[in-house]
């Protein structure tokens, strides 16, 4: 999976300090989402300030961005377990 990274950053046309988080996806292992949170290791309910999807099989990247952070639900919970 980690040599999958270089790659979608290279599609993404972004750089490693863009983003602070990498979701693989099981179902569909060419696509890797890269994401930028807001403080990710400083708050307890980080908000989600760009996203980059990365399809490796095709060579394309969709890039959402949003001036507001967005609030992910139940992320919270999700952040209080692995810290």
């Amino acid at each position: 999976m980690k040599e999958s990274i270089a790659p979608a950053l290279r599609i993404s046309g972004i750089g490693r300090q863009a983003f602070n988080l990498v979701k693989f996806d099981v179902k569909y292992w060419h696509r890797i989402a890269v994401l930028s949170y807001q403080s990710c290791d400083r708050s307890e309910s980080p908000a989600l300030f760009a996203s980059w999807t990365a399809n490796l099989a095709a060579g394309t990247s969709e890039h959402r961005s949003s001036r507001r952070p967005i609030q992910p639900k139940g992320f919270s919970a999700f952040s209080r377990i692995f810290r």
